[in-house]
């Protein structure tokens, strides 16, 4: 029985996740003015597209944790410098591919301000995530100087 209901449970994680991708979806539709029809042919194509940067990401991420940096090596930081630029030539060679087939179903126009969207999208979902990450109770701004005394 318990494993019946641990199946019926939906991942919190995986909700999140799919908020993010529907909000990103409808930020795209309305700051783009996509039209049904560019819809129908913009987002599939634009879904494979960060999902082949998500996976070059997740690769990158996968060989070097937050903050492995700091522990390093000087030889070891050489390699992480080597392998991140790497990572962002096949970026650039991926978002270039992809503005080829973005140009294929869009008007330039609209493909040209798709940087620009995705940055507002980007501060969007920061700006969601934010209190996600924020203690409760946790007093907003820094904290007092260590040398001031209480007068009690």
């Amino acid at each position: 029985m318990q494993v019946a209901m641990a199946q019926t449970q939906p991942d919190p994680k995986k909700q999140a996740l799919e908020q993010l991708r529907q909000m990103r979806k409808q930020m795209l539709i309305e700051k783009l003015a996509l039209s049904d029809e560019e819809q129908k042919n913009f987002l599939p194509v634009y879904e494979a597209f960060k999902e082949e940067d998500r996976l070059l990401l997740a690769a990158f991420r996968q060989k070097y944790k937050k903050n492995a940096v700091i522990y390093m090596t000087e030889e070891q930081a050489r390699v992480y410098l080597e392998d991140l630029i790497k990572l962002k030539d096949a970026q650039w060679l991926l978002q270039k591919n992809y503005y080829t087939k973005f140009l294929a179903v869009l008007p330039a126009k609209k493909v040209a301000m798709l940087s620009q969207v995705e940055k507002e999208i980007q501060l969007a979902i920061k700006m969601k995530l934010r209190p996600m990450h924020q203690a409760p109770n946790r007093p907003q701004g820094p904290p007092p100087p260590s040398d001031v005394q209480d007068d009690e």
